[in-house]
């Protein structure tokens, strides 16, 4: 039979395990979000530099 003490440490390490999964897939979403504004950044000076001002209105386009 298991002592108190083995049953809190098997308890535990199954925490440990799962908050160090959870850590890792809270890593990777945070990366993600930072690469996709990144890429949405990088597409909105590219569009601006080219002369598509596709995110303005007809109404305000300076053309």
């Amino acid at each position: 039979m298991e002592s108190v003490k083995q049953k809190y440490e098997r308890r535990k390490d199954g925490y440990d395990r799962l908050l160090r999964k959870q850590e890792k897939a809270e890593k990777e979403i945070s990366n993600l979000r930072l690469l996709s504004a990144a890429a949405e950044i990088g597409i909105a000076v590219y569009l601006y530099i080219k002369g598509k001002y596709i995110f303005l209105p007809p109404a305000c386009s300076f053309s």
